[in-house]
């Protein structure tokens, strides 16, 4: 093989090179297929958070697997930005506190239990292990220092229980302002003996978390007769989380029927008609005793469908719902001086995993909240106009030293031939 041969074979073989690492440094400078992108601004020092904004869920996966923080610093290099996903829940701790049933007796008409608890710590719910199936009591709870002077703490208060036709249903919970006492008396009117296995003394701290407040964009109640039930389906104006309702009934009197809350999965258009795929996401019972409401895990909902059953009963009077949902925040360490963006949007991302979900310890408590621009959409011919500058960039500096070496090479060969 001649050195002329030798020279082109060579700087064929280079030129190969230059082109993979043209493609190849090309294919790293275009961002991800990610549909929407936010400025984040309001970095100025290593963590902060980044609260979830309503409008964002509808267009993440709901395992905010498609989420990414990368940031363009001076010198031209990208970062990406480590975070944690949290929610912003109430915190409630429940301290159980150690009691004996020390005295039952009876007078004309009431059944009397004493207790005692074993700890001077305050107290705020008694919980009645009530082993009697079907019972409606009107009870009263006293408390005591010395078992001479008695106070009333709660006066008449409804507990039930009931189990027919296959439905089990039992409510024995008194909730009230924290007392500290000694002694307690349950004071119960019943005409045979209650069965009554134990009682429960708690004290409930709750802290609250960062609530959103879903705005309802519809709501159609439907009495079905034929069926007796009652239909609510509810829309809200965006999908948020939501972890709390609470059904607003009109009427006075005491009921109980089961509930079920469903939420819409998935949805179809057939017919020019849209269907919707429902999952359930709490079964109870809707009583007038306790009108706290009802709690389940948070979850992103937009669709909700709800069906109230009231047997041979006459419907409720269903004024509407109250609702709420904890916020998610991304808890994320900002390592270096850079221009911060938001990127999300893209049904096939795989969850990052990150170091810092093993170190959460070092982690500050509450650390500032950076704000977030109106989103931007990008379309798939897009590519972030500063990524793409630096990638020209690198781009032209591997010409250049491609040109170089070529110009090296080819100045040798004719100066030995």
């Amino acid at each position: 093989m001649t050195n002329l041969q030798s020279h082109l074979v060579m700087k064929s073989k280079f030129l190969v090179v230059i082109a993979g690492l043209f493609i190849s440094t090309h294919v790293v400078a275009q961002l991800p297929k990610f549909e929407y992108s936010r400025q984040i601004s309001g970095v100025n020092e290593p963590w902060h958070s980044l609260r979830i904004p309503d409008d964002m869920y509808a267009h993440i996966n709901r395992n905010f697997s498609d989420i990414r923080i990368a940031g363009l610093m001076a010198n031209g290099d990208t970062v990406e930005v480590p975070y944690l996903v949290k929610e912003r829940l109430d915190r409630q701790s429940k301290k159980e506190l150690d009691v004996e049933i020390t005295n039952r007796y009876k007078k004309p008409n009431f059944y009397y239990y004493e207790f005692r608890a074993k700890s001077n710590e305050p107290v705020n719910q008694v919980v009645l292990d009530v082993v009697s199936t079907n019972f409606n009591w009107l009870i009263t709870l006293e408390g005591s220092s010395d078992k001479k002077r008695w106070h009333t703490i709660i006066k008449e208060h409804r507990i039930i229980g009931i189990e027919e036709h296959g439905f089990s249903y039992k409510y024995a919970k008194l909730s009230f302002d924290t007392v500290r006492y000694t002694y307690f008396r349950v004071k119960i009117p019943a005409f045979i003996t209650p069965r009554l296995n134990g009682i429960k003394l708690y004290h409930m701290v709750k802290e609250k978390g960062k609530r959103n407040h879903p705005v309802i964009d519809s709501l159609h109640i439907e009495n079905r007769k034929e069926k007796q039930e009652t239909i609510i389906d509810v829309r809200l104006k965006e999908a948020v989380p939501l972890a709390y309702l609470r059904v607003q009934v009109l009427d006075s009197i005491d009921f109980y029927r089961p509930i079920e809350i469903r939420y819409a999965l998935d949805s179809f258009r057939r017919d020019s008609v849209w269907h919707y795929k429902y999952r359930s996401l709490y079964t109870g019972t809707l009583s007038s005793l306790d009108t706290t409401g009802f709690r389940f895990p948070n979850r992103v909902v937009k669709y909700l469908h709800l069906n109230i059953r009231h047997y041979d009963n006459a419907p409720l009077s269903i004024k509407g719902i109250a609702l709420h949902g904890f916020h998610y925040d991304l808890v994320a360490r900002f390592d270096k001086p850079a221009n911060y963006y938001l990127y999300y949007g893209n049904p096939k991302a795989r969850m990052p995993s990150y170091d810092i979900g093993r170190f959460t310890a070092s982690i500050p408590k509450s650390p500032p909240l950076v704000k977030l621009a109106p989103p931007v959409k990008i379309t798939s011919q897009e590519t972030d106009t500063e990524t793409l500058r630096i990638a020209n960039y690198w781009l032209w500096a591997i010409m250049l030293v491609a040109i170089g070496v070529l110009g090296w090479f080819s100045f040798n060969m004719l100066k030995n031939e």
